[in-house]
């Protein structure tokens, strides 16, 4: 049922992600930023194909979040996570998807 759905799913939208913004979300949702390593900001163009990988996603909650367990979790977001990253918010720059005017 609808009520059910709204309960028990939630969608993970990263920034620079048009994807989830394609159809109306009933469920929670949580936004989470999406930036290349070392705080550089997605291309416009790419943005959607850097920012939908569920690898990337997870690397960022990792990032921002930790993990209460310790897991070690370099391997695979050594390519996404920068060791000074990790445990830090960014400042908000710019929102590609939603203000497309602002070049970056």
């Amino acid at each position: 049922s609808e009520e059910r759905m709204q309960r028990n799913t939630f969608v993970v939208m990263p920034d620079n992600d048009a994807v989830p913004r394609v159809d109306e979300q009933q469920s929670v949702v949580q936004r989470i930023q999406c930036f290349q390593k070392h705080h550089m900001p997605v291309n416009y163009f790419t943005g959607t194909a850097e920012c939908h990988m569920i690898q990337k996603s997870a690397c960022e909650v990792w990032r921002v979040c930790g993990d209460p367990m310790q897991r070690d979790f370099n391997e695979t977001c050594h390519k996404f996570v920068a060791q000074d990253e990790r445990g830090k918010l960014y400042p908000f720059l710019s929102h590609p998807i939603l203000d497309p005017k602002i070049e970056q």
